[in-house]
């Protein structure tokens, strides 16, 4: 692939916008990922992803690969955080992938919150990662 994007920072703002009965949302994201080499933040915007069904998620090995020539991300922000399913889903392979994370902020949703605020926080902090630099930010 010839074409790059020079950008350090990227916000996706909505996952509503992706048609989760095509997997595109997941595959989007990778294929965002290749393009932009020198990515360094990467914030990501939760809401609609609740519509991306459990089955949708396998795309999301798609991110493996992109994993492995990415080496410059090292800051992820996941905003609107609710505690669903597949929002855990999401941000347990992400953090799976990317062996250069070192900050993760988890912003949680001020009105929403499915469990227990103390069960989710220790969910994600137990969560497998790929960085043995990471550290997690629950606000």
């Amino acid at each position: 692939m010839g074409f790059r994007l020079n950008v350090e920072y990227l916000k996706l703002s909505r996952f509503e916008k992706f048609n989760p009965q095509t997997n595109r949302s997941s595959s989007v994201l990778a294929h965002l990922l290749q393009l932009c080499p020198k990515l360094c933040e990467l914030d990501i915007n939760l809401i609609g992803l609740n519509s991306v069904t459990t089955e949708c998620m396998d795309p999301l090995l798609e991110l493996n690969d992109v994993a492995l020539t990415n080496k410059m991300l090292h800051a992820l922000k996941f905003i609107s955080f609710k505690g669903s399913h597949s929002e855990m889903l999401f941000i347990k392979k992400l953090l799976a992938s990317f062996s250069t994370l070192e900050k993760v902020v988890i912003v949680r949703e001020k009105y929403h919150c499915k469990k227990d605020s103390t069960e989710i926080m220790q969910e994600l902090l137990d969560l497998p990662v790929a960085s043995t630099k990471m550290k997690i930010i629950i606000v």
